[in-house]
């Protein structure tokens, strides 16, 4: 019936309207409309409204809503009640406080066991960092780069040998030779995700014939993919 929420490193428990009703003795839509009442003052006040919920009737299955209040806006709430009634709520709260707050081990096995518990919390803590550093660093080193970059320049932003970053495009299928010869072609779906263009450059041979050939650039993207890529095997190695 009642819900707890995290708020920052805390948690908060909350009270069902539902629950109010039956220790205050009055009708569930009465407490409803005594709800609304309080909310329509909250927004003239700018306070936060009280959150509102559906729960399921276990007597007809039917879907009913219900609101679920702090502490703050349950004393708010009922205030103008009885004593008797106040009192009630007043206990009850001190009742899902302590539900909420973290349990004291008070054996060697419980205390064992929350520090099983903390060092497990502590080490997936430590994993998602892991797991993140590798695109923070690569994140780092791209924005020193300007534009895209012919994959000789990446190389020493990524700080590779160009031949060992020429390998790494291919093993992973972002350029090719055609018939193993020839200037590096990047594959077309690379093109189309942004990772890598084109362009052709028109040139003289020794012969004095005009050529054109393409080179291929890495992009912005397509350098920060290469730098997760390499630090993430860097983290591996």
């Amino acid at each position: 019936m009642n819900q707890i929420i995290q708020i920052g490193k805390q948690q908060q428990p909350l009270m069902s309207s539902r629950e109010i009703a039956q220790l205050c003795e009055k009708r569930h839509d009465h407490v409803l409309r005594d709800i609304e009442n309080l909310n329509a003052t909250y927004a003239e006040m700018a306070f936060p409204k009280i959150g509102e919920s559906k729960y399921i009737s276990q007597l007809n299955g039917i879907e009913y809503r219900e609101y679920l209040l702090t502490r703050e806006q349950c004393i708010d709430l009922i205030t103008g009640y009885r004593a008797d009634v106040r009192i009630r709520i007043n206990r009850r709260w001190m009742e899902l406080e302590e539900q909420a707050a973290p349990s004291v081990p008070q054996t060697l096995p419980e205390a064992l066991r929350l520090a099983a518990d903390l060092a497990e919390r502590n080490e997936q803590q430590a994993a998602l960092l892991a797991e993140a550093r590798p695109k923070a660093q690569a994140l780092e080193r791209i924005s020193r780069a300007d534009g895209d970059l012919c994959i000789t320049d990446a190389a020493k932003l990524l700080k590779l040998r160009p031949k060992d970053l020429f390998g790494l495009l291919s093993m992973h299928r972002w350029i090719y030779k055609r018939d193993g010869r020839g200037s590096w072609i990047g594959y077309q779906d690379k093109v189309q995700q942004g990772l890598i263009r084109h362009s052709e450059h028109r040139y003289t041979d020794s012969s004095g014939t005009e050529q054109l050939r393409a080179q291929v650039y890495l992009t912005p993207k397509g350098i920060t993919r290469l730098a997760q890529m390499v630090e993430t095997e860097a983290g591996h190695a």
